[in-house]
């Protein structure tokens, strides 16, 4: 235990030799599927209760969202690269990527959505088909 004055006493771990090799064997493992766990999509999956005016309201606020997550990212982008080593600049720039990612994907389906709830303007009648 290390003591410390006006701050909690420190407890300090040392790795064992199964310890090592258990971080060893999962850092070096056989890749994992992904776990597409975002609670967006939970929640989507109930829209089928709302109107659909209002379906496409909450992808227009979970686009809002993620432009805002976004921005907060992009801003923190030149201290990220400037400080971090090469693996955390990775991981920096995998989250940017996959907020813009699910960004434009919401973006996209919210335009969709309102196009398909939007009226339609009435056929001219002085136009006539070929």
């Amino acid at each position: 235990m290390v003591f410390q004055t006006g701050k909690p006493n420190k407890n300090v771990f040392s790795l064992t030799d199964s310890g090592r090799r258990h971080f060893f064997e999962r850092i070096q493992g056989k890749p994992e599927p992904l776990e597409v766990e975002i609670p967006f999509l939970v929640k989507s999956l109930f829209f089928r209760f709302l109107s659909p005016k209002e379906a496409a309201h909450e992808l227009s606020r979970q686009v809002q969202a993620l432009s805002e997550q976004l921005a907060e990212l992009e801003a923190a982008g030149p201290a990220a690269m400037a400080h971090g080593d090469e693996h955390g600049r990775f991981i920096f720039r995998t989250a940017v990527h996959m907020v813009r990612a699910l960004r434009d994907w919401y973006q996209a389906e919210h335009q969709r959505r309102t196009a398909a709830i939007s009226p339609r303007p009435a056929p001219d009648e002085n136009i006539t088909e070929p």
